[in-house]
Formats: structure tokens, C-alpha cells, sequence
């Protein structure tokens, strides 16, 4: 992705609202659990936006959006599903949550790949691959673990998530108004 630097503010937003999700699914686990399936939903497909606007801007400049934009409509899809069919089995949302992670993390560590020449950006990009990667796989593995730990799974990985976006926003932020 090059000249990630001019996306640093779809990054932050991205981030600040993985966090929120992520802090609202641990202050409220109960009606987190009873609603899981639609915030899990709802999250997806407005990161799934999110990513969508950024490849939207990546493409008006003629940079590499491709990526991004496969990235963002995963979540678009992901999300509408999870909204248009709420009362479907919780194993549904486990199954999307899973692929959607790991599809994620993967675009997330291809990033990290093609911006190898920036160490920092790379590195947070690579966490940022690796969390998603790691949640769909954890995801995949115990889907009967309990549904509680399914949002206390939710909840860490969105703030870890936000965490690393809200990192390298930041970092890019900061990299854009210096230069």
C-alpha cells in the first residue's frame, strides 16, 4: 500500500471503534450475549465501510486499493449477513467470525508484507494481521466453548484490534504532519 500515510484518519476511526465495541461487550456482557450476533454484525460492517472508504481513497490517488478493498467487502458481506439473519445459530456467527478474522488477518499481514521498507508500519500492521489471524483461529477451534467466552473473545480481540489501528493512525498521523 503505498503512501498508507494519507489513510491515517480511516485507520484511527477504525481503531477507536474496535475499542468502543470491545470495551461496550465487557461492560455489558449480558446483553452483549444476548445480542451478540447483531453488534458482532453491526461492528463488521461498518469496519467493513471503513475499509471500503479507504480503498476508495487509495484508488482516487492511483495507489494500491485492491486489497483494502477485497478486505472491506468481506465485511460488508460478513456484517449484512450476521444483520439480515439475526436469530440464525449461534454457530453461524462463530463460522463468520472465524473466516472473517482470518481473512482479515491475512490482507492485515499481506499489508505488513508490501510495507516491509517501513519497519514501525509494518510491525503494526503484522499485529494487527496476527490478532485477527489468532481470534478467527481460536474461534474456529473452540466454538462450543461457551457463548460468555465467545464475548469476552469478541471484546479482547476488538480492543486489541482497535489498539494496533489506533497505534499506527497515530504514527502515521503524526509521520503525515511532520513531512
Amino acid at each position: 500500500m503505498k503512501n498508507i500515510d494519507m489513510n491515517w484518519k480511516w485507520i484511527l476511526a477504525r481503531g477507536i471503534f474496535g475499542i468502543l465495541f470491545g470495551i461496550y461487550a465487557i461492560a455489558f456482557p449480558i446483553v452483549a450475549l444476548a445480542t451478540a450476533a447483531f453488534l458482532f454484525a453491526f461492528y463488521v460492517l461498518i469496519d467493513g465501510v471503513m475499509a471500503l472508504a479507504g480503498a476508495r481513497s487509495h484508488y482516487k490517488k492511483n495507489e494500491s486499493w485492491r486489497f483494502l478493498a477485497f478486505e472491506g467487502l468481506l465485511g460488508v458481506v460478513a456484517g449484512g449477513f450476521g444483520i439480515a439473519f439475526p436469530g440464525a445459530a449461534l454457530v453461524t456467527l462463530v463460522v463468520w467470525m472465524a473466516v472473517w478474522a482470518v481473512c482479515s488477518g491475512a490482507v492485515e499481514l499481506f499489508a505488513a508484507y508490501a510495507n516491509r521498507h517501513d519497519r514501525l508500519t509494518a510491525g503494526l500492521l503484522a499485529v494487527a494481521g496476527l490478532v485477527s489471524v489468532g481470534f478467527g483461529l481460536a474461534v474456529a477451534v473452540w466454538p462450543v466453548a461457551g457463548v460468555v467466552a465467545l464475548v469476552a473473545l469478541v471484546a479482547g480481540y476488538s480492543v486489541l484490534f482497535g489498539v494496533s489501528l489506533v497505534s499506527l493512525g497515530l504514527r502515521l498521523r503524526h509521520r503525515h504532519l511532520v513531512t
